[in-house]
């Protein structure tokens, strides 16, 4: 099963949260296809502590998944969504397009953020901490 995983549970595996770490390891240990959007690719460069042994961590991490890219499909699936919960439920951009990333292809999302995404009609989550 194709299951898209969000930027809180590679950052949770970062932080050492057992939780994240063993969804990602019980995970890849199967039989999923586990792929990132290229918004959590570039969230987790993006970090402003990053030195250079983190940022191989993180690039370490980050190989163990594809890279699913942002496209005008899911460009538009995220602007429809930002149109409709960004004033009432908050979603921002880089949350759209991540959950946009996940209904166009189809797949859970695995994330530690369900405030952000509980709201997305249509987006199922896989929660980490879930039993």
């Amino acid at each position: 099963m194709t299951i898209l995983v969000d930027s809180s549970v590679c950052i949770g595996h970062l932080r050492g949260e057992r939780a994240s770490t063993a969804f990602l390891e019980q995970q890849l240990g199967g039989d999923s296809d586990l792929r990132v959007s290229a918004v959590t690719w570039a969230e987790l460069l993006a970090g402003e502590r990053l030195d250079a042994a983190g940022e191989a961590t993180v690039r370490d991490l980050l190989g163990l998944f594809r890279c699913e890219p942002v496209t005008g499909d899911v460009g538009e699936a995220a602007g429809r969504l930002l149109r409709t919960l960004a004033r009432s439920k908050g979603l921002r951009l880089a949350d759209a397009l991540i959950a946009a990333t996940a209904l166009e292809r189809d797949c859970p999302l695995a994330t530690l953020d369900v405030r952000h995404f509980a709201a997305v009609p249509g987006l199922v989550l896989a929660m980490p901490f879930a039993g």
